[in-house]
């Protein structure tokens, strides 16, 4: 047993170890080599009880490690090599993303059986699958179902994480399986990421990929399924689906046809409820406007025709996960491109804020990067205090009605909230220019001041985090020591055999 758990981590180490080097350039997060008595401890022997989440090749326990809860993701016993490779793939994507705040966190694996078995975090509150709380039950049992306001935010937040991998590295990488299935929601009910079965790289470099066609039915690009091209536009249909889904609380499989011949496109279908304004027939009950509510209800129009472009038949027609990602945001906030909103004025930003251009680069000496965090902060932020536009960044500055009523009750845009609108951008463009270049992909679908200057401090608290969760490791090392290491030993003392 233990001579079969020894093949098992060498053949395991080495095929992860490869994939590591050859993706990662050998660098990554620092994952832990976790041993098969612990996470039996962990899962009491995976009872079935702490079962929380079943997928076609694995299920999901709830486990305790270290005083803490964890989830533990058990692969099926391995079909082939192939299914074996993915598993290792699963684990190189997520040791390489865990950092992002929509994707589940690898703690780390055990690579002593003979499909590895993953440990992620586990948010305080419990997980709820994102499926289970958009589709009705089918057991009989009540769920409750999110309010729009929340699915709209979960949405940004998914083409947040999508548009991250086609963007933040140089080889961009394809899910291929954007659905509601893969999608864990925290205690504060924000979406993790937690598949990378299917996922690939693109070669660096290269807009395309030609692969076997993975997926589930109803999500796979049309392209894709006939030629087995991979590019970014597989995962933009895939989202797009998942943005119907969202909106109706059905299953993209259970839209059926309409009118009599059978024929009718899904595109046509939901562009006939669009058109004439049929949200009732549409739309999930649940989320519905009540009382006439104008903003809700031109959101949903928006948020549908970009699912409806999304999963345009040309992939060429499609937009990108960057553009999908910003156009949400500005859905969010109430500035609708797709929505005609024709206020009666325009005010632009402030005459003053116009001449001076980008008063930044006059008042700051340094651009960010990964040292100079702390300075950087401080001079931007007095800067922007000296013009008293600090309350953009702090979010203490009021932000006007979106609509205003007008004598003869019809509702019109207030020339003040585009007023405010401006001069947010404006800002955010002057705080984008005092950065380096390699920090924009990490602020993919931020164009709201507030938006950048929080998620910054989210990206050097995180890897101030991490440098702590790296020095802890290294205090370790004596007793289990870092994945790399236990390896090159357990090799040495088989090899000496």
């Amino acid at each position: 047993m233990a001579k079969k758990r020894e093949e098992f981590f060498l053949k395991n180490g080495s095929l992860l170890l490869e994939k590591l080097v050859s993706s990662l350039n050998g660098r990554s997060n620092p994952i832990r080599n976790f041993s098969i008595k612990e996470l039996e401890q962990a899962t009491n022997k995976y009872n079935s009880s702490l079962i929380f989440d079943r997928w076609t090749y694995s299920e999901w326990y709830k486990g305790s490690l270290e005083g803490r809860f964890v989830s533990v993701r058990k692969f099926h016993p391995v079909i082939d090599d192939a299914f074996l490779e993915r598993v290792i793939k699963e684990i190189t994507f997520a040791t390489q993303l865990s950092a992002h705040k929509n994707v589940l966190k690898l703690f780390g694996c055990c690579l002593e059986t003979q499909t590895p078995v993953l440990v992620y975090e586990y948010p305080v509150n419990g997980v709820v699958p994102l499926y289970d709380v958009i589709h009705p039950s089918t057991d009989g049992k009540s769920r409750q179902r999110l309010p729009w306001k929340s699915r709209l935010r979960i949405s940004g937040d998914i083409a947040h994480v999508i548009a991250y991998l086609h963007t933040a590295f140089p080889r961009a990488i394809i899910h291929r399986e954007v659905t509601l299935s893969f999608f864990f929601l925290d205690e504060d009910c924000v979406p993790k990421l937690s598949n990378f079965f299917f996922a690939i790289a693109l070669p660096e470099g290269r807009k395309y990929v030609v692969d076997g066609v993975m997926g589930i039915e109803g999500f796979i690009a049309p392209e894709y399924e006939m030629t087995g091209m991979v590019t970014e536009k597989v995962d933009v249909f895939s989202f797009g689906k998942l943005l119907l889904e969202l909106l109706t609380g059905r299953r993209t499989i259970d839209f059926g046809p309409l009118g009599n011949d059978g024929e009718l496109l899904l595109q046509d279908c939901i562009k006939t409820y669009v058109e004439d304004h049929e949200l009732d027939g549409f739309v999930d009950a649940s989320i519905l406007p009540r009382g006439g509510e104008i903003h809700e209800e031109l959101q949903l129009l928006a948020v549908t025709k970009l699912a409806l472009r999304c999963i345009m038949t040309a992939a060429e027609q499609r937009p990108t996960m960057v553009e999908i990602a910003k156009e949400l945001r500005r859905i969010q906030r109430g500035i609708c491109s797709n929505v005609t909103l024709t206020p009666t004025s325009s005010i632009s930003p402030t005459a003053s804020m116009i001449q001076m251009a980008n008063p930044l680069n006059q008042l700051i000496d340094v651009k960010l990067d990964v040292t100079n965090y702390p300075i950087w902060k401080r001079q931007v932020q007095t800067a922007i205090r000296g013009y008293g536009l600090e309350g953009f960044i702090l979010g203490t500055r009021e932000v006007p009605p979106e609509l205003i009523q007008v004598e003869d009750g019809t509702q019109m845009v207030n020339p003040a909230y585009i007023s405010y609108q401006q001069q947010d951008h404006l800002l955010a463009s002057w705080i984008l220019a005092s950065m380096s270049p390699s920090f924009l992909p990490q602020l993919v679908g931020c164009d709201t001041a507030l938006d950048i200057w929080n998620t910054v401090g989210h990206i050097f608290t995180s890897q101030s985090t991490a440098k702590i969760m790296h020095y802890k490791h290294q205090l370790q090392i004596l007793k289990k020591g870092s994945l790399p290491m236990v390896y090159s030993t357990k090799e040495a003392e088989i090899l000496q055999t």
